[in-house]
Formats: C-alpha cells, structure tokens, sequence
C-alpha cells in the first residue's frame, strides 16, 4: 500500500497540482462563467495545497492526502470553504445559496477546526 501511495503521489504531482484557472473556464468548445470570487479562492487554495503535499506527506498521512486533493466532479463554481486541512468542506456554488429564501446548514466534525464555519458565514455577509 504505501509503495503504491508514492507512486500514486509522484505521478500526481508532475501531472496536477495546480489548477490552472483558465482550464476551468473552457470545456471542449464550450465557455463557462466562473465565479470569479470563487476562481480567486481556488487559485489562493491550489498554492496551499501544493505546499501541503510537498512538506507533509509520510506514508501514513492518508487525512493529508484526503484534504488537498481537489474532487474530480464537476461543478463550474466548485470550492473549498474553510481551511484546506482537516476542517475545510466541499461545496458546489455556495454562492447560490444567496437567492434561496431560507436554508439550513448542518457541519458535522469539525475537530476543533471552526474554518469552515467562519469561512461560510463571511460568503453570505458580502
């Protein structure tokens, strides 16, 4: 398991770490409207994220790996609310949230780790 863990990671690393923006905003011939609060904080994240995995990263270290890779769905406003370590939480166009007249947020193990939370609550008041 771990020899496949380094190679997985060394394969990984020459190949996607840091996303590149203007990828997100063209899928085949098609044009996507990004968000573009949502594009800086991605950005902002994809540079942590990459130092994450170049410092930290043990053959143990599965939680690590779980919380810096990006999810491969799609979703044209996709984020990362909240740290990118253990208390960060992914979430598809938050920002739509916004238009819906009530909502109910459930955050379930958090670990003493209250970034996403905060992180939410300050989306909602700009």
């Amino acid at each position: 398991m771990t020899l496949f863990l380094i190679f997985f990671l060394t394969i990984f690393l020459k190949v996607a770490i840091l996303p590149r923006i203007s990828s997100l905003l063209t899928v085949g011939k098609i044009e996507l409207e990004i968000n573009e609060k949502i594009a800086k904080k991605y950005k902002q994240q994809s540079y942590e994220r990459h130092k994450i995995l170049n410092e930290r990263i043990e053959a143990e270290a599965y939680g690590i790996l779980y919380n810096a890779l990006v999810p491969e769905v799609f979703c044209k406003n996709l984020i990362r609310i909240g740290s990118v370590g253990d208390g960060g939480k992914w979430a598809c166009n938050p920002v739509n949230m916004l238009n819906w007249p009530k909502c109910t947020i459930y955050s379930l193990g958090m670990n003493n780790d209250p970034s996403f939370e905060e992180t939410f609550s300050t989306i909602f008041k700009e």
